[in-house]
C-alpha cells in the first residue's frame, strides 16, 4: 500500500509540475500576444539591478540573456508592434536590453532591462 501511495504522490507531483510549466508558458504566450497587439503605449522601465537580490524575480530575470528563447520571442513581439517600438525608441530604449515584461492591471507594461 505504501508503494502505491508513493507512486501516486510522485505521479501527482509530476503532473502538477508539468501543469505549472504549461501555465507559465501559456501566460508568456498570452503576454507576447498582448504586447504585439496592444495599441496602448503606456510602459515603464525597470533595471534588473534595481530589484532586491532577495526577490525571486531578480534571480529569474538576471539569469535571462538576449539569446534566451523566451527573451527572443518577447523582443520579436515588441518589434512587431510599430506603435510600441516608436515609443520605446523615443525613450532611447534598446530592444536588445529588454529581457522580461509584465502587464499591469491597468493594461500598462513594465519592461525589465539589463
Amino acid at each position: 500500500m505504501n508503494r502505491f501511495a508513493t507512486l501516486a504522490a510522485i505521479g501527482l507531483m509530476s503532473a502538477t509540475s508539468f501543469a505549472g510549466a504549461s501555465f507559465a508558458s501559456d501566460k508568456a504566450s498570452s503576454l507576447d500576444h498582448d504586447i504585439a497587439t496592444t495599441k496602448m503605449v503606456k510602459f515603464q522601465l525597470q533595471d534588473i539591478s534595481s530589484i532586491a537580490k532577495s526577490d525571486p524575480n531578480y534571480t529569474a530575470y538576471n539569469a535571462l540573456t538576449p539569446k534566451s528563447p523566451g527573451v527572443h520571442k518577447l523582443q520579436a513581439s515588441i518589434e512587431s508592434n510599430k506603435t510600441l517600438m516608436k515609443a520605446l525608441k523615443a525613450d532611447k530604449v534598446e530592444i536588445n536590453n529588454i529581457v522580461a515584461a509584465k502587464k499591469a492591471e491597468d493594461g500598462g507594461l513594465t519592461f525589465y532591462v539589463r
